[in-house]
């Protein structure tokens, strides 16, 4: 059976890929999301060429740039939660 997505599409979805979209998601205040994140923090670090955390935003712009704001007012950041907000710097271009 073929599968179509429609967004931004139509594009045809693969059965692994349609496997994967039926799997339960992962809360992101869940165990498995630590993991998760951590597991592929040094994968983001060598992506964009930094030994600085990456921080990881599922929001639009405006929620990343709030949450910098947010982020930014406390004394001391909150180490006890998994996912931070921030906006990345661009790098350099030599």
């Amino acid at each position: 059976m073929s599968y179509k997505l429609f967004i931004p599409g139509p594009i045809t979805v693969s059965e692994k890929t349609l496997r994967a979209m039926a799997q339960p998601m992962i809360g992101h205040r869940s165990t498995d999301f630590v993991a998760l994140y951590n597991s592929i923090q040094p994968d983001l670090q060598a992506l964009i060429f930094t030994k600085d955390p990456v921080y990881i935003s599922t929001s639009s712009a405006w929620g990343s740039m709030e949450g910098r704001k947010q982020f930014a007012k406390n004394s001391q950041p909150a180490l006890t939660t998994p996912l931070r907000l921030s906006i990345m710097k661009p790098r350099a271009v030599a």
